[in-house]
C-alpha cells in the first residue's frame, strides 16, 4: 500500500482532488474514475510505464512526477 501522508497528497486533497495510494489499479477501481480528466503519476520510472500501458488505452494520459524518496 502506498503512503498518502505526504504533503502534496494533502495539498491535492484540500484543492479537492482524488488521491489514492493503490496504484493506478487503486484509480481505476475509483467510482469517480469516468470523470478524473488528468492523473499525476507521482511514482517511480518503472510503475510510470505500467500506469502508462493501463490507462493510455481508456483515453487518459498520465502526468509523470518522480516519486519522493
Amino acid at each position: 500500500m502506498g503512503h498518502l501522508g505526504g504533503d502534496g497528497a494533502a495539498r491535492a486533497r484540500r484543492f479537492g482532488f482524488t488521491t489514492t495510494a493503490e496504484g493506478v489499479e487503486g484509480l481505476l477501481a475509483l467510482p469517480e474514475f469516468a470523470e478524473i480528466g488528468i492523473v499525476l503519476d507521482a511514482t517511480s520510472a518503472e510503475a510510470h510505464r505500467h500506469s502508462a500501458a493501463l490507462l493510455q488505452p481508456l483515453g487518459k494520459r498520465p502526468v509523470t512526477s518522480p516519486a519522493a524518496g
